[in-house]
């Protein structure tokens, strides 16, 4: 009887190497296509609503996903409740459970997910290439436009209706992005100032002084208490004390203008478009260029984003990222090889997040999904496969997403859609000796 049970504890018992990131090295995948349930697995967006069904935005329309079956919505054609244009670009969530899509010919949807149909969001004499959907925490949706026009849209709390308001400034007046505040204030962003938007209009608020015809371009707005502080053109950064409804200037010792502001740690971080980055530690600043980018002269930061390890990670016309390590305080640059030791070129762009395992995944402009490794401050690649060759030029990564259940869900140009499940420990080893006592509670497998 000893034997057997002996037996039994080794084949239920094991262990699953773990890496220095926490990165367990075991995992299954799973291969979506039209044999399970999605015809088109080239996915744009991804994600999870607040019931935890998945949904995805392809070139052939929008798929839910509800652990078990996929389930397919499309234009067909002639019903005015479906879609007009299959491929589409980005999926939102408002804060009614309502799903904002938008598609390749620059229409946005309301899709109505327990009714199931879409509602085109077509706003009064609105039209052309949309820059930006912003889903508020508020309940509003403000759309830009490329030609500088933009709406706020709202759901009636009664019948659910859309509502719609364009700002009635001067059409020189270019609407560029929107904050909101926890006082649920809404900052719109422009070329000619930074307005604030808390009633039924919005009104001016930076420059509240100077010549009549000065205009000041806004890109950036962060938040610091009762301040915020807005970054705009010429190396201006501006705080605006919501208290005394006063406002202070910062002329950063640079031309180009601050188009991200970012805290990390102890120090706000203000990121120019082509001069690299100021730290601001309340006692200094401190101005780090940006380290060569594989030899191209277009050093012009593109994008830039905090993630939860505490990193800021900035991207470039250019394939690769550069991050900034407050722990070292230096700006480092790393770009995708492929196969042939090429700096990948893929037409894909960044992004980066953080999975409930606490593992950090990121991909650079151009290609080369990878995870972040603390250790060594260095990215590794990854694509779930034995390959020696981790990185190819012909394997592009469309998207990536982690589900709340610590899935990842990848959508590549060679195997399409596939979900990568990690394997962690299940259970403890327990290896009997010769003296060991087999107590009751050893007879059973236990769970960790």
């Amino acid at each position: 009887m000893r034997s057997l049970l002996f037996y039994l504890m080794i084949l239920f018992s094991f262990s699953v190497p773990v890496a220095s990131m926490n990165i367990p090295q075991k995992y299954s995948i799973s291969y979506f296509s039209a044999k399970n349930g999605i015809e088109d697995g080239l996915v744009n967006d991804m994600i999870q609503d607040r019931k935890g069904l998945l949904w995805f935005a392809t070139w052939s329309g929008l798929y839910r996903f509800d652990g078990y079956n996929f389930k397919h919505y499309r234009s067909t054609g002639t019903d005015n409740e479906s879609l007009g244009n299959n491929r589409l670009l980005s999926i939102q969530e408002d804060n009614c459970g309502y799903l904002w899509i938008s598609s390749y010919d620059s229409v946005t949807y309301r899709f109505h997910p327990d009714k199931e149909f879409f509602e085109p969001v077509a706003p009064p004499d609105l039209s052309g290439s949309i820059y930006e959907i912003k889903v508020l925490p508020t309940g509003a949706v403000w759309i830009f436009y490329a030609e500088g026009r933009c709406v706020r849209i709202t759901t009636n709390p009664r019948d659910h209706s859309l509502e719609f308001y364009e700002p009635d400034w001067d059409r020189s007046v270019r609407g560029k992005s929107v904050f909101a505040d926890p006082e649920d204030k809404e900052w719109i962003l422009t070329n000619k100032g930074l307005y604030v938007f808390s009633g039924s209009t919005p009104s001016l608020v930076i420059p509240t002084s100077g010549p009549a015809d000065e205009e000041i371009a806004f890109h950036a707005i962060a938040e610091n208490q009762d301040e915020l502080i807005a970054g705009a053109d010429s190396g201006r950064i501006f705080r605006y004390s919501r208290t005394h409804s006063s406002v202070t200037y910062t002329q950063l010792p640079t031309s180009a203008s601050v188009v991200s502001i970012q805290k990390l740690r102890e120090e706000w971080v203000y990121v120019t478009d082509r001069d690299g980055i100021y730290t601001d530690s309340g006692r200094e600043i401190r101005h780090l260029d940006l380290p060569p980018l594989n030899g191209s002269a277009d050093t012009q930061v593109v994008s830039a984003q905090t993630t939860e390890n505490g990193l800021l990670w900035l991207t470039h016309a250019c394939p690769g990222v550069t991050w900034y390590n407050p722990s070292t305080g230096k700006l480092k640059y790393v770009s995708g090889k492929d196969e042939n030791n090429h700096p990948l070129h893929t037409d894909t762009g960044f992004f980066a997040f953080t999975d409930i395992h606490g593992v950090l995944w990121v991909h650079p402009q151009g290609g080369g999904l990878s995870y972040y490794d603390p250790e060594n401050d260095s990215l590794v690649p990854f694509n779930a496969t034995e390959q020696t060759v981790k990185w190819k030029s012909n394997d592009r990564c469309f998207s990536a997403f982690s589900d709340k259940q610590g899935n990842l869900w990848l959508s590549t140009q060679l195997n399409r859609l596939r979900r990568v499940s990690f394997l962690s420990d299940k259970f403890q080893i327990h290896t009997p000796t010769p003296r060991t006592r087999i107590s009751r509670r050893m007879r059973y497998a236990r769970f960790i």
